[in-house]
């Protein structure tokens, strides 16, 4: 049986893999969380790469600055006034915790209007059992990884 190095565990970092500089429809990007890595497709039609990588930033360092207990990051964005779902992982901190689960935010089910500047206002409280009675899948980092990857990849 292999023990997780406590190092690793903890590990965090978003990012696409195939930027090449080229102008494709969309990228593959990918999510470290410990060992687990998540893949996305970032469609390029409404955003570009550095629209992703700001939106993280911001939405990261709010989070380890203390301002929210509740961030998100977008992964896949197309036009708010005409999509029906943006995709995006909810993070949640508690105290040097931080939750990640995959969610789509439908736009239909909204109270309020879609703001693309402050994704958070749209993430649901943090729910570990769906209506079904079923877990719901989630990874775990602490504040300090998300703070070293922030220091060392995103301006």
């Amino acid at each position: 049986m292999r023990i997780p190095d406590p190092a690793q565990a903890s590990e965090f970092s978003i990012d696409v893999l195939d930027d090449d500089g080229a102008r494709p429809a969309s990228v593959t990007g990918c999510i470290t969380i410990g060992e687990s890595r998540e893949y996305f497709q970032a469609p390029l039609d409404y955003w570009g790469l550095a629209d992703y990588r700001r939106s993280w930033s911001v939405a990261l360092r709010k989070l380890v600055d203390g301002e929210l207990a509740t961030s998100c990051l977008l992964v896949s964005v197309t036009d708010p006034a005409s999509a029906n779902f943006i995709g995006s992982w909810p993070l949640y901190r508690e105290g040097e915790q931080v939750f990640l689960q995959e969610r789509l935010i439908f736009m239909d089910q909204l109270d309020a209007p879609f703001d693309i500047d402050r994704p958070w206002l749209s993430i649901d409280p943090r729910e570990t059992v769906n209506e079904d009675g079923m877990r719901i899948s989630e990874w775990t980092t602490d504040i300090q990884s998300i703070r070293d990857f922030l220091s060392s990849h995103l301006p």
